[in-house]
Parts: C-alpha cells; structure tokens; sequence
C-alpha cells in the first residue's frame, strides 16, 4: 500500500454555539411584548351598596366574595359566575381553597337589585353548609 491510497480526514471540530446573544435578544422581546402589552381587570361592577350606621365588624380571615349587581351580573373572587352555576363554583373553590373546610361569605349586593335574587343567593350558600354570610354595607 501506498501512502497516497490512505486518505487521512481531518478532525471534526466541535461546533460551540455562543447563547449569550440569543438570550440577550429573548429577554428584549420578552421585556417588549410585556411593555405593551395591556393587562385588563375585569370589568368594574358599579355596586351601590346600601348605607347604615353603628359598629362594624373587621374580620380578615379567608373568605369567598360573592357580588350581585344592579344588571343581575354576579362575580365570585372576581370571576364571572351565572345564578345556576354558583353551587358548583362555591362548591370547586371550597374544595379547592378550603379543603373542605366551612368557610366565611362577603355578600355585595347592589340596594337596587330585587330582594328575591339575594334571599335565593342566599339559600343555595345555606344548602351548601354556608353559615356565615357577611353583608357589605357602605358607612354613613
């Protein structure tokens, strides 16, 4: 054998890719679209609470928020619920944020809206072994 019948192939170099500059550029786009990008709250519920006088009072304690306004919407911890799903809604979030446990109601009921609505609101927190349902009221 000749050494012109042996080739002899150049080593493979390894190829190294530098992310410093692809990172760079992830975090301007990320910084970009979170720049302009617009986060909308839900939509405020104008909720004209009736007003009375005497001593309130301030419990913190985790509870559910339910809200009832004057166009018959209805949020539940801020989120969208209609009247024939608040037994499941209330029932997800007790099992899930309570763990089964009882737990405490803040009722914000619009003064406009029909009494009927709130008692029938009312009566499916009881038949889920809701027994305290604080009602929100405005200060004179």
């Amino acid at each position: 054998m000749l050494e012109s019948d042996i080739e002899i192939l150049p080593k493979k170099r390894k190829l190294i890719i530098n992310l410093t500059s692809l990172i760079d550029v992830l975090f301007l786009l990320l910084i970009f679209f979170m720049g302009g990008t617009t986060f909308n709250q839900r939509d405020s519920l104008k909720i004209s609470l009736p007003e009375v006088s005497g001593d309130f009072l301030q419990k913190s304690s985790p509870h559910i928020a339910i809200d009832l306004s004057k166009d018959g919407k209805m949020f539940v911890n801020n989120v969208i619920c209609k009247k024939d799903d608040l037994k499941t809604t209330i029932q997800t979030i007790m099992e899930k944020e309570f763990q089964g446990k009882k737990a405490d109601v803040q009722f914000k009921v619009d003064k406009s809206v029909n009494y009927g609505i709130a008692i029938e609101v009312m009566s499916q927190l009881k038949s889920l072994g809701i027994e305290t349902i604080m009602a929100m009221t405005k200060n004179k």
